[in-house]
């Protein structure tokens, strides 16, 4: 991504999300996506998910790119949706919280801190220069999915996030927020 990214080639930075590097990182993402993409799409609507899940995969790229300029990220090719799924993760912790999940299908979890420790994992994970991972892209895409959530709510994050239209009409759902009780019990 870097290399032909920053030298005019933009297009690298959203093409990069369609390609992954074998069967079990396409699978894995995929089955994330399926598992907590509905859920947030139900409560964002279709319009506002999209946009945060390309802001959250341009913004891995971007981040990846930018350390990998100066040197502190390995030369590998970027490619997978990874940046985009960590920051679905992140949306679904700030979206419902109290929710149990099972990670690796045996250890329940609350979901605020399923995304606190996978963001961890990565953090931890950055230093090992002889990893094939894009760790730092997977941290890009929760840090612009966060900062997406601070402007679309404005900065009240138990909120559902709104993306102003720009020109024409259309429905849009009420502004109210969502009730945080009707998910404290639930499970995924």
């Amino acid at each position: 991504i870097p290399e032909f990214a920053f030298k005019g080639q933009i297009w690298r930075f959203v093409t990069y999300m369609f390609l992954h590097g074998g069967f079990w990182h396409i699978a894995l993402n995929m089955f994330v996506l399926w598992m907590f993409g509905p859920r947030i799409e139900e409560v964002w609507g279709r319009r506002t998910f999209l946009i945060y899940y390309f802001v959250c995969g341009i913004g891995g790229a971007v981040t990846y790119g930018v350390f990998s300029l100066v040197g502190l990220q390995a030369q590998t090719p970027m490619v997978g949706a990874s940046g985009a799924i960590f920051g679905l993760l992140l949306a679904f912790g700030v979206t419902y919280p109290d929710t149990l999940i099972m990670i690796f299908f045996i250890i329940p979890m609350r979901a605020k801190y399923a995304v606190m420790v996978f963001g961890l994992i990565e953090l931890l994970s950055v230093p090992r220069s002889n990893s094939q991972t894009a760790h730092l892209a997977h941290l890009g895409g929760m840090l612009f999915g966060y900062l997406f959530l601070l402007w679309a709510t404005g900065g009240r994050l138990g909120r559902i996030p709104r993306v102003p239209r720009f020109g024409g009409g259309g429905r849009r759902p009420p502004a109210s927020g969502y009730d945080r009780s009707a998910r404290a019990g639930s499970s995924v």
